[in-house]
């Protein structure tokens, strides 16, 4: 399966234009998470930075798999009457 990892704030959103194919969806979220890490790591900004930023993971059709919290790692509820701009 294809997931699309879209990095969106409050005010900002970075597509994600290629995806990856991941096996199933546990893979998807672990991916999130290894990608949220070096994130953090590699742009050096503080935890507290992080607030409110989120990989919302979409599967091919658009659908909102979940949203991950850069910040913590966690997994949140998806909202998916919220759209990318």
């Amino acid at each position: 399966m294809r997931c699309f990892f879209h990095l969106v704030s409050h005010d900002e959103v970075f597509r994600d234009p290629d995806g990856v194919e991941v096996l199933n969806l546990e893979r998807a979220k672990e991916q999130a998470i290894k990608a949220a890490a070096e994130l953090r790591q590699e742009l050096g900004i503080q935890e507290g930075d992080w607030d409110g930023w989120q990989l919302r993971v979409e599967d091919a059709d658009g659908d909102v798999l979940f949203v991950l919290c850069v910040a913590t790692g966690e997994t949140l509820p998806a909202d998916p009457r919220r759209t990318l701009s």
